[in-house]
């Protein structure tokens, strides 16, 4: 808020769009899985994220930083669920659980760190 001076309210209606991003990016991915493999939509969210950031931290005026939150929240969206779906071809069907539960492990626990870490409280569940 302080890089871009823009008001509280103004920066929640960015992070809605970066997380609708993610929703209609899942969304789409859903129905592309048809037609590309798992890893072509990693590396496809992987360009998209860097390119998001890319517009986001350029000198370019305000409207080109919420274009790339937006494509940032695209990226990111096929990344994470097409790992999960990589997993039993990757490590064997009789392994893939339990590995699985250690990637949702993981994301907690850095999530967690992430926010114990943060300046500011961002969790509900702060006292």
């Amino acid at each position: 808020m302080n890089v871009k001076d823009m008001s509280a309210a103004s920066a929640a209606k960015w992070v809605s769009l970066f997380y609708a991003g993610i929703t209609i990016g899942r969304f789409i991915t859903g129905f592309i899985t048809f037609k590309m493999t798992n890893r072509m939509l990693i590396r496809v969210g992987q360009v998209m994220t860097l390119a998001g950031a890319a517009l986001m931290l350029l000198p370019l005026p305000t409207s080109f930083a919420l274009a790339g939150f937006m494509i940032v929240g695209l990226g990111l969206a096929p990344i994470f669920p097409c790992m999960l779906h990589e997993t039993p071809e990757r490590f064997g069907k009789k392994h893939s659980q339990s590995i699985m539960g250690f990637q949702m492990a993981r994301n907690a626990a850095v999530l967690g760190t992430f926010e114990r870490h943060s300046e500011e409280e961002t969790s509900c569940w702060r006292e």
